[in-house]
């Protein structure tokens, strides 16, 4: 799956209290977690998706939600 991909999937994010990551999601059976990086000297987010890093972005799209 490509970022791009990624981006456009309808996500409900979840805050997740483990470490290096700030949200998880289940998409499709399959885990999704987001890692807050060191803004603004890194992106702000990478998504790993089952474990794998997918890509790095600034933007929360707009199809993204969370809970916090």
């Amino acid at each position: 799956m490509t970022l791009e991909q990624c981006l456009a999937t309808r996500v409900n994010w979840l805050k997740f209290s483990g470490p290096n990551y700030a949200f998880q999601s289940i998409v499709a059976g399959i885990t999704w977690k987001l890692r807050l990086n060191d803004f603004p000297g890194e992106p702000l987010y990478t998504l790993f998706v089952a474990g794998s890093e997918i890509g790095s972005l600034d933007d929360w799209p707009a199809n993204w939600t969370n809970t916090v």
